[in-house]
Parts: C-alpha cells; structure tokens; sequence
C-alpha cells in the first residue's frame, strides 16, 4: 500500500527502543552485617550464608541436597548449576557450623524420604514462595530500623561477587565461585567495582 502511495506510512516500520538492563543493586559489608543481625530465625540466617556467603542462586539453594554438603571438608558442592554447570565452595568456620546447627535441629521434623537440604516445619521442602517470604520479611524488618535499597534475594550473589573483587580476589576464581560459564559475565562485577572505586 505504501508503494501504491495509498498511504503515507508503512505502520510496521516501528523504530523500538533497545531495552535497557537495569543496574545491578549491591548491598555493602557494612548493609549484608546489619541483614545479619536482623535475623530472627536459622531460616533466615542459613538463608543469607547460601545465598551470600556461598553465592547461591535461589534454585541452587532450594535444590541442595545434604549430600552436597560436607562438613568435615568445609566444602559445599553445586552439582547441578546453571547449565548443568559443577562447581566447589569453601566455607568458613562460621557458615559450617551454623549449617550443621540447622541441620541437627532440622532432624527433628525432616522426611526420612526428603534428601533436601532446606525443609520447612511440615517435613518437606522449601518452596519458591517459602523462600521469597522468608527473605521479604527479614528485608522488610531490617529496613524498618535500617535504610537499606528494596532488593531482590539474587542481589545477594551480586553482592558477594563484588565483595570478593574488592578484596582482590582474581576474576577467574570470582568466575569459578559463581559457576559463571564465561568470564566475561563475571567481568561486569569488575566493572561495577571499578565504578565503586572512582
């Protein structure tokens, strides 16, 4: 119709924006110790050492299995990641003994049947909406004393990345922490701290 001058304009011929990623939310050590203390339940604290201080994501943390965590070795193991993509964490002192804690305490209620790691009260395991609530309510109550930014539960993995940039630990083992397949996703935290720093 438009080269038939029967109108003026092809419609089709949309210009679109491109969109634009969002920046990346990063709480600081100071922000990540106050969410610390603001927990009121091993839920919470076990919750905010998988997701921060082992840089889980929310499927790695709901799909980890006891087997994959061995406390003698202080080492938790990701064997199913992004992309099928493997991968060993060290963990401090502190993250495994509060892990071994929540895990004694949770025998008393756990499913024989149920391997999950995170289980709620009724024996079985943690659901998606579970943990979105259970970090929503301790976010909340951290803000009503503390004026930490509104974040989503990956903010903590951004987090934790940026963290170890800062003190100086190499892209290629930041990389292998987070199970990233490409170094060049994980530079894009190198390049926020770089910004940080200026």
């Amino acid at each position: 119709m438009q080269r038939l001058q029967l109108i003026a304009q092809n419609p089709y011929n949309l210009q679109l924006k491109s969109v634009q990623s969002q920046p990346r939310t990063i709480l600081n050590q100071s922000q990540i110790q106050i969410l610390y203390k603001n927990c009121q339940t091993i839920e919470e604290t076990i919750l905010l050492h998988l997701c921060y201080g082992c840089g889980l994501r929310k499927s790695e943390a709901k799909n980890l299995s006891i087997k994959d965590i061995n406390f003698e070795q202080k080492k938790l193991f990701v064997r199913k990641g992004k992309r099928n993509k493997r991968r060993v964490i060290p963990l401090t002192e502190k993250i495994t003994k509060d892990l071994r804690k929540y895990y004694n305490q949770s025998q008393e209620y756990r499913n024989p049947k149920t391997t999950i790691f995170l289980i709620h009260y009724n024996g079985y395991p943690f659901s998606d909406t579970r943990i979105y609530l259970l970090f929503k309510a301790l976010l909340k109550r951290t803000q009503e004393q503390e004026p930490l930014p509104t974040i989503c539960l990956h903010a903590l993995r951004h987090s934790i990345a940026t963290h170890l940039l800062e003190n100086e630990m190499s892209i290629e083992m930041v990389r292998d922490f987070l199970g990233h397949k490409s170094l060049n996703t994980t530079q894009i935290y190198a390049r926020v701290n770089q910004l940080k720093m200026k």
